[in-house]
């Protein structure tokens, strides 16, 4: 599994529902729609993720974590986290890690703000999401 697509499970795994519209999920993983649409081509064939049709707004597509793509997410995740601490965190002491959080913070709590935004924006037109 890429780091690509494990962004996406990661992010539907924790979903109300593990549900997202497509809109908001390309979003939280800042690609376009477009780019999302071409990640997710595998993932629905593997059985990882479904599309559906926005049941209030037709126009709108929803993507749903499967009972497979969990357990893709699951056994991927300790290979994730041990190459996190591996190739990034074991780099850095205390005191470098502390200065990195402030800086990586303040653009991640901006772009949440705009991911949050676009969500409640989708959220009204589709309130199955909600």
């Amino acid at each position: 599994m890429s780091l690509a697509e494990y962004e996406v499970l990661v992010h539907l795994s924790e979903a109300l529902g593990g549900t997202m519209r497509m809109s908001a999920l390309a979003n939280a993983c800042f690609v376009s729609r477009s780019g999302l649409t071409r990640r997710l081509e595998h993932m629905v064939a593997a059985g990882f993720v479904e599309k559906t049709t926005c049941p209030t707004d037709r126009r709108g597509m929803n993507a749903t974590i499967t009972p497979l793509g969990f357990d893709k997410l699951n056994e991927a995740a300790p290979t994730h986290v041990n190459g996190v601490r591996r190739y990034f965190l074991s780099k850095y002491d205390e005191a470098d890690l502390d200065i990195l959080t402030i800086f990586v913070d303040r653009p991640i709590e901006e772009l949440e703000s705009v991911a949050v935004a676009t969500s409640e924006c989708d959220s009204a037109r589709c309130p199955s999401l909600s």
